[in-house]
Formats: structure tokens, C-alpha cells, sequence
């Protein structure tokens, strides 16, 4: 199988998405991160790399991806407050890994990738992927869908997902391998 953070890495060099990326051995020299992460997703990140701080195009807003470095202090406002102090109502056993307008993507102690929306009163950290690399592969078929096939345009005359657009991006979810909640990321995409 193909690491998933590479794919993801050819995929953005190829549409020309401008995306640093942290060497391997600096990236798995972070212990803190290197326990939360796990010992799976070390070994994926060894042989790849990861975003040094990745934007994704989205529909609406962006995706963006924490560098691995400044995972931990980009828990401010979640896990977090501007002194450090742990928030009332986050699940400490989740870790801001990205975020889509201010909704996070978290890590959780089964190293799942969650989403949670902001605004609902509580967090709700719904499991979004089965893994990390599951979470990439994602985001590569979104960047080949929405940028290299549609060139951002998915629209239709009301700013709305066009419901062929829509039926093409679950089609290449579904056939997607691992294992996610396909329609909650459809869902997440066509908002």
C-alpha cells in the first residue's frame, strides 16, 4: 500500500499547492507528539515527512493542517486557554491536529481522527476516520476532485454543491479504502 502522506505530498506538488514539509527525523524527534501520534503513524510519517503547515482548498474555508512542531501549542482555544489552562468541556484525551473553519480535526486516544464543530454549546468529537492515514488519503482524493478536476468550481448559481458534484465525490468516497464515516465527510465537503 502507499503511504498516504506521500500520495497526499505528490498530489499537492502536482497541483502546484505550495505545502512545506517537515523532514522525518525532526518531525519523529518530538516525543510528546511522537507518543500521541502512535507508533503506526510515527512509522508512516518517518518514511514521508509531514505538512509543515498544509492549507487545503475547501469549499467555504480552508483545511489546515498543524505542522507537527507546533501541534501542542496550537491546542489554544480547545484544549486550552491563552495561559495554558485546560478548558472546561474539551475531552483532554483529544488533540488538535487541523482545523476547517475553526472545527477541529483531533486525535483521539484510539488515534482516530475526529471532527468536531465548534458553536454546539459542547464539543462532540465524531470519528470522522479510523486512522491518520485514512485522513490523508481523504484530503488527496478531495484535492484531485476539487482542483484538479473541477478547478475549484463546484458551484451552482446559488453557491451551492451542484448535485453531480456531489454524486461524483461520494462515488470516489465510497470507493475509497479504509475505514471513515463516508457521509459525514461528504456532508463536511458540500456544506
Amino acid at each position: 500500500m502507499t503511504n498516504p502522506l506521500r500520495s497526499f505530498r505528490n498530489t499537492a506538488d502536482r497541483l502546484g499547492l505550495e505545502m512545506p514539509w517537515t523532514d522525518p527525523t525532526e518531525v519523529c524527534a518530538l516525543q510528546a507528539v511522537g507518543h500521541m501520534l502512535g507508533a503506526d503513524n510515527v512509522a508512516m510519517i518517518r518514511e514521508a515527512g509531514y505538512p509543515d503547515g498544509a492549507i487545503v482548498p475547501w469549499t467555504a474555508e480552508d483545511v489546515c493542517i498543524y505542522p507537527v512542531g507546533k501541534i501542542l501549542s496550537r491546542q489554544t482555544g480547545y484544549r486550552t486557554d491563552l495561559d495554558g489552562m485546560d478548558l472546561a468541556g474539551w475531552n483532554a484525551s483529544h488533540w488538535v491536529l487541523a482545523d476547517w473553519a475553526g472545527d477541529p480535526f483531533t486525535m483521539g486516544p484510539d488515534r482516530a481522527v475526529y471532527h468536531a464543530p465548534h458553536g454546539m454549546g459542547s464539543w462532540r468529537h465524531r470519528r470522522m476516520f479510523a486512522d491518520l492515514g485514512t485522513f490523508f488519503h481523504a484530503m488527496t482524493i478531495w484535492m484531485e476532485f476539487f482542483i484538479e478536476e473541477n478547478a475549484g468550481d463546484i458551484f451552482d448559481g446559488d453557491f451551492s454543491v451542484r448535485a453531480d458534484a456531489r454524486a461524483t465525490l461520494e462515488t470516489r468516497i465510497a470507493a475509497m479504502s479504509g475505514d471513515m464515516d463516508r457521509d459525514a465527510f461528504v456532508k463536511l465537503a458540500c456544506e
